[in-house]
């Protein structure tokens, strides 16, 4: 018995099964189009931002977001988190450098690629939203990581083939956040001093919020 199955963030869709024995033509047939497969018709998007996991020996990539160039380390230790899964966000994380100038940075910097449900709001309008509210609050800025840039690729998501299908579905986008890099120290915080770490990012997420806003939002 054959099925076919095709996997993206947003889950699988399965086809019934047939029995290769008995539609011998419909499996030879299926052979000829899976060897005329693209990348594309793979899943395999050819954009440079999607090969996060490169198998070609590559230790660093180009990564041009807005008007903004980085350096995506993709060494072993330029990865600071991966989701090892299908579905969901399936975030990762790697360190980067910013050109600046002719020359990359020597200030660190995170760049983080996920598949966000085009339902919530992005990490990006977060954050802008946040330092907007941050600039001449001490009670916030103080305590707010450097955001650099944000892009949402609404034209690479997972509807397609569900819309094509007649499948409804809650669609997932590629997006692209970059952020100055942390130094991890809280990491290694117990006692007060991590209470006093996270009562700091209470006061601050309090003190970003609308009265309207509320919890649901943001």
């Amino acid at each position: 018995m054959l099925y076919i199955s095709w996997y993206d963030h947003e889950g699988i869709i399965t086809t019934d099964g047939f029995d290769v024995a008995k539609y011998l033509g419909h499996y030879l047939a299926l052979l000829f189009i899976l060897q005329r497969f693209n990348h594309s018709d793979w899943g395999r998007c050819g954009h440079s931002l999607f090969d996060t996991m490169p198998h070609d020996g590559r230790t660093s990539y180009e990564a041009k977001i807005k008007d903004k160039t980085f350096l995506v380390d993709l060494t072993q230790g330029g990865l600071v988190h991966k989701s090892w899964a299908i579905g969901g966000r399936s975030s990762c994380l790697r360190t980067c450098q910013m050109k600046e100038d002719d020359s990359w940075s020597k200030q660190k910097y995170v760049i983080k690629f996920s598949w966000k449900e085009k339902t919530r709001v992005s990490e990006g309008d977060i954050m802008r939203h946040i330092h907007e509210k941050a600039a001449n609050d001490p009670k916030i800025i103080n305590f707010t990581p450097e955001f650099v840039t944000d892009a949402v690729f609404s034209d690479i998501s997972t509807k397609d083939i569900r819309t094509s299908l007649g499948i409804d579905s809650n669609p997932r986008e590629f997006v692209v956040v970059v952020m100055a890099k942390l130094d991890g120290t809280i990491m290694g915080l117990t006692g007060d001093d991590l209470w006093n770490v996270f009562w700091d990012c209470f006061h601050c997420k309090y003190h970003s919020l609308e009265p309207s806003d509320g919890c649901k939002t943001f």
